[in-house]
């Protein structure tokens, strides 16, 4: 079985990065695990780890893509990253 690694979002989240200045959309598990892997402002924090885990978890179809999405955002929270919608 070929798998949908995607795993796309109900709705795209549009984070601020205060880092860059600019929007990152993210509409998928992958998006968010790249985005926290590589360019999330901290490293730490128990939302974080959660968010990391649902996406992975969404990728390998253990889990609907919005609990990925909401985790997701609960990290951004977290970390401060401001969202539009």
């Amino acid at each position: 079985m070929e798998r949908n690694t995607l795993r796309p979002f109900p709705a795209a989240v549009t984070l601020v990065m205060s880092d860059t200045g600019g929007y990152r959309r993210v509409n998928t598990a992958q998006d968010a695990t790249e985005t926290l892997l590589d360019h999330w402002p901290i490293r730490d924090g128990e939302a974080y780890l959660i968010a990391i885990q649902a996406c992975l978890d969404a990728i390998m179809e253990r889990v609907h893509p919005q609990a990925a999405r909401n985790a997701f955002i609960k990290a951004a929270e977290e970390a401060g990253v401001s969202l539009l919608q």
